[in-house]
């Protein structure tokens, strides 16, 4: 056998067959017994291209290992010979559309072809039926005709079919219609029951009729239209957007403007509206909030913020803060190395390190030593002071 079929079969061939043609060229057997056959006919059917399928291919190479011959059934009860079929589907104004459809022989569907591809089918004279898929998952007004595929090449056939109706969506901004927004996905709506799904950017083709389309690109924009589509038409439906902003927030330690930790809430009218990633940010809409900072140990509200119609906004908010640096000390007084503490208020309370000053709003704290003998220390913090803590070891 050439080391080119060896190769192919390699690829294409599940092991079992595989050993036994190894076995065969090596023992130098000269027939090719029908259990072989069989056993690559079994491998190929698991995963290899129909032209491996083909049991007559190698009936008609005579023999795979020089003069050999094929001991199984005759040629003429072979399966028929496996052949490439290419559907092409244009519109009546010859323009290329994509196409689905059967091949049926005495009313049974055979094969399934489609213009996306070459497809593989047995030579011989099919029903063809054709047409265009809808997002709906039919096909649009399907065309019937009898086609005959050859034995020795490819055969290729251009059907006109109905070009179905179809639909795209445009997002715009309330405050400026001549601009267009990022969509959301759209999902198709019939009696209450939902029929489709399609991505904003795409154009669909849909089966005739009467449909609500929903979309939510963000939570201030739930939106809803209706639309009927005939034969023929191709409509681009507008979702009209209330007009949101991207804006961020910052809280910043007055005197060190030091950033102070956590994510943040937009409220207004004691009810809260949007919340907010400290890195990442919210769309919203423009007005007026109060801004909570979300911090067990710093929480902050800054009232009456204003947020306007700019579409991207980084709000910097400066808030009253003292600085208070823990320090540790021996019992003797002198100068201990830095370690963690333990700071709490009402109750909550983190680990921070000691040895560096933290900004803490005005209020009431608790701080405990770390991993020794320290008294519990309740202390006092005012906006604008930087002062020292000290935790003395116990003897």
């Amino acid at each position: 056998m050439s080391p080119h079929i060896f190769a192919q079969l390699r690829r294409r061939i599940v092991a079992p067959g595989w050993l036994l043609l190894q076995r065969c060229q090596h023992d130098g057997v000269q027939v090719v017994p029908e259990a072989l056959v069989e056993a690559l006919w079994l491998g190929a059917t698991q995963g290899a291209d129909s032209f491996w399928r083909d049991r007559s291919f190698f009936a008609r190479m005579g023999c795979l290992f020089g003069n050999a011959t094929y001991s199984g059934k005759p040629d003429e009860e072979l399966p028929n010979q496996t052949v490439g079929f290419w559907l092409q589907g244009v519109n009546a104004e010859s323009e290329p559309m994509r196409v689905e459809g059967t091949l049926s022989q005495a009313g049974t569907d055979r094969f399934e072809v489609t213009s996306n591809c070459r497809n593989q089918v047995d030579a011989g004279t099919y029903d063809l039926l054709v047409g265009v898929p809808t997002v709906n998952g039919n096909l649009y007004q399907p065309v019937q005709q009898t086609v005959t595929t050859s034995d020795s090449e490819d055969t290729i056939v251009t059907v006109e079919v109905p070009e179905p109706p179809s639909v795209k969506a445009r997002f715009v901004d309330g405050a400026e219609e001549d601009k267009d927004q990022r969509g959301a996905q759209i999902t198709a709506y019939q009696n209450g029951e939902e029929v489709f799904r399609f991505r904003w950017m795409d154009e669909v083709y849909l089966d005739e009729g009467t449909y609500e389309f929903r979309t939510r690109p963000n939570q201030d924009n739930e939106l809803s239209v209706t639309e009927t589509f005939a034969a023929g038409d191709h409509k681009e439906i507008v979702f009209a957007m209330q007009h949101t902003v991207h804006a961020t927030f910052t809280m910043l330690a007055e005197g060190s403007g030091v950033k102070l930790r956590g994510n943040y809430e937009l409220w207004q009218d004691s009810e809260k509206k949007y919340d907010v990633h400290a890195n990442n940010g919210a769309i919203i809409l423009p007005g007026t909030y109060d801004v909570y900072l979300v911090n067990e140990i710093n929480p902050h509200i800054e009232p009456g913020v204003v947020i306007t119609t700019d579409n991207e906004q980084n709000i910097d908010i400066t808030v009253p803060v003292g600085h208070i640096t823990f320090i540790y000390q021996n019992a003797n007084g002198t100068r201990a190395a830095d370690k963690r503490i333990f700071l709490s208020r009402d109750p909550r309370g983190h680990v921070r390190p000691s040895g560096e000053p933290h900004a803490l709003i005005p209020g009431t704290y608790t701080v405990k030593g770390w991993r020794g003998t320290y008294d519990e220390i309740v202390f006092e913090v005012n906006a604008g002071e930087d002062k020292e803590i000290v935790l003395r070891k116990k003897k």
